[in-house]
């Protein structure tokens, strides 16, 4: 739907993504031209209340990538990401942030994985996982942490249960599991879950190396 007609040059649209009746998320969008005919969008608003909501919204931005090779969230239009922009002396400036996957991990055994990860010393629990691996296929384990050292052993209830993608990405630190649960790669009752999450020292995983 087009939501500011006045501005020619510059459309505007809005998208809302209904489950049922309910209104559960919308974007709102320019679509600004760019030279060799490619489009820019420029994401206004960009509100979800439910993990279908995100999901489908993304899903709507991103395809048109037949047309646009570019998509901005423009400021405030999502939540800022590094605690670092609080640190500039002049925050008010304009910001470009770009990201994009420089590395890649994958756990090939999650007991040697787990096993040889360095842990706060602090940390103590236990995670009953049911791993679902393409090639491997499904291994129900236990991951005990304390004193700084990790245990595997076989069995458990697999009260969490995910791909061995998201569990490379915990393991790593670049995904909390409470954020898998809500990205719909992880599954577990909430208190399994902040323990996991309990387990980890935080922060974002880092490499000053480009591949």
């Amino acid at each position: 739907m087009l939501w500011d007609p006045a501005d020619g040059a510059t459309p505007r649209f809005e998208y809302g993504w209904y489950e049922g009746e309910t209104l559960t998320g919308y974007v709102r969008y320019e679509s600004e031209r760019q030279s060799g005919s490619w489009i820019r969008l420029r994401v206004q608003e960009f509100i979800a209340t439910t993990l279908d909501a995100t999901r489908g919204l993304l899903g709507f931005l991103g395809g048109q990538e037949s047309q646009s090779s570019d998509v901005v969230f423009v400021h405030s239009a999502l939540v800022d990401v590094s605690p670092l922009l609080w640190l500039l002396p002049e925050p008010h400036r304009n910001l470009e942030v770009q990201g994009f996957l420089c590395w890649m991990q994958r756990i090939v055994s999650v007991e040697a994985a787990m096993t040889a990860r360095g842990w706060p010393a602090r940390a103590a629990g236990r995670v009953e996982l049911e791993v679902t691996d393409p090639v491997t296929g499904v291994e129900r384990l236990v991951l005990e942490v304390e004193g700084g050292s990790a245990r595997v052993t076989p069995g458990g209830s697999g009260a969490i249960r995910c791909g061995i993608g998201a569990l490379s990405a915990w393991y790593s630190s670049a995904l909390r599991a409470q954020d898998a649960v809500r990205l719909g790669l992880l599954e577990g009752d909430a208190d399994a879950v902040a323990e996991m999450d309990g387990l980890v020292a935080g922060g974002l995983s880092w490499m000053p190396d480009y591949f």
